[in-house]
């Protein structure tokens, strides 16, 4: 979209919003011409002109979703797609959203007629049973693939002490903050356990399980054969990184890092490198300083702080938009990650330490005595 505002935000600031239907490029692009943003693909429209049929089921999903694509192809405009009933059941329906969305479809509108469904004007409608139709509807956002959702990354050795299960301590609050209609959270998780560590394997499969289950499934992604190559697309392609070993475990947490230099921030326990790197503006600190006796005890306050901290701050901060439809709070956060990781965290910084704060010392120590021997 050349318009950086989303249908979303757009909706959100002008609840109304005037939009022309159309069938065909060419009535697209003169519905653009006259000024309008929003346009209705009607399936209607499409059954009168393409088929010169009324609108009685008759058009199918790939009649739609051609039309799209060559008006999408046309217009730089938001697209709202009549997809009538789904054209089926719950898996037709998910299989529409996937195609739909595919061909450029922005909103996606299913009704709750009985299939064959029947234009509004027509007599002889029916509705289906409102189970049913919350069916369709769990379908269609389950399916559904927004460039927009906020993911966050994680991604290392699946060792017990880095407690990659950590998220997933009360299920059905993970299961709400993930499945918010309208700020929407999706989990990536990549990694692989020692073969020898029976209790890291089974976190992979403790999580691989949950995944599985009707609140987290589509919403979490476990990715498999986790090697440099996918390490390097998930530094470089999630919103927000996690990171919650149990303090004070952690060595390092480079890959923290290398996010922080892409302009992902972090949410991490103050261990490691982020003790260090953060200034309460580039990221998000989980707990304080001090850890509790009973690790039982540690792993449910820094739970309940990590999913404090998602709901009140990182969530809400990711989808805050402007009046042009741009994160400007999150942007600052990610210059902040940015600003702070790319000097303080390089190569160079740490090879100039070693120098002058290792080696150069320890050879003006030895110089006296190579002397003395001489």
């Amino acid at each position: 979209m050349a318009d950086a505002e989303t249908l979303r935000s757009r909706l959100s600031r002008k609840p109304i919003v005037v939009a022309p239907g159309v069938y065909d490029a060419f009535t697209a692009l003169v519905a653009t011409q006259a000024g309008f943003t929003t346009l209705y693909v009607s399936g209607a429209a499409i059954a009168y002109t393409r088929l010169g049929r009324p609108d009685v089921g008759l058009v199918s999903v790939s009649e739609v979703a051609d039309t799209l694509a060559l008006i999408r192809d046309r217009v730089d405009a938001h697209l709202i797609v009549d997809a009538d009933t789904g054209y089926g059941n719950a898996l037709n329906v998910a299989r529409t959203v996937r195609c739909l969305e595919r061909m450029g479809a922005d909103a996606i509108q299913i009704e709750d007629q009985a299939f064959p469904k029947r234009c509004g004007h027509l007599d002889g409608k029916a509705l289906i049973p409102a189970q049913e139709m919350c069916g369709k509807i769990r379908a269609a956002v389950d399916a559904r693939h927004s460039p927009e959702t906020l993911i966050i990354g994680f991604a290392r050795r699946f060792a017990t002490y880095k407690r990659a299960d950590l998220l997933f301590h009360d299920e059905q609050r993970l299961g709400r903050l993930l499945a918010d209609a309208e700020r929407p959270v999706q989990l990536v998780l990549a990694g692989k356990a020692h073969p020898a560590d029976r209790p890291g394997q089974q976190v992979i499969q403790r999580i691989f399980t949950l995944s599985r289950t009707a609140p987290l499934r589509g919403r979490v992604f476990i990715l498999e054969d986790y090697d440099m190559r996918i390490a390097r697309f998930l530094v470089g392609g999630v919103d927000v990184w996690l990171n919650n070993p149990r303090r004070p475990m952690e060595a390092s947490g480079t890959s923290g890092m290398k996010a922080a230099m892409n302009g992902i921030p972090s949410i991490s326990i103050l261990d490691g490198w982020w003790d260090e790197g953060f200034n309460g503006r580039n990221g998000w600190a989980i707990g304080g300083r001090q850890s509790l006796a009973d690790e039982k005890a540690q792993d449910e306050a820094d739970a309940a702080e990590l999913y404090r901290l998602l709901e009140e701050d990182v969530v809400p901060r990711f989808y805050a938009r402007d009046g042009e439809g741009v994160p400007t709070d999150w942007i600052d956060t990610m210059r902040e990650a940015i600003e702070g990781a790319i000097w303080h965290f390089s190569t160079a910084r740490m090879l100039g330490q070693y120098v002058e704060e290792l080696y150069r010392p320890a050879s003006r120590a030895v110089e006296p005595a190579a002397a003395g021997s001489a």
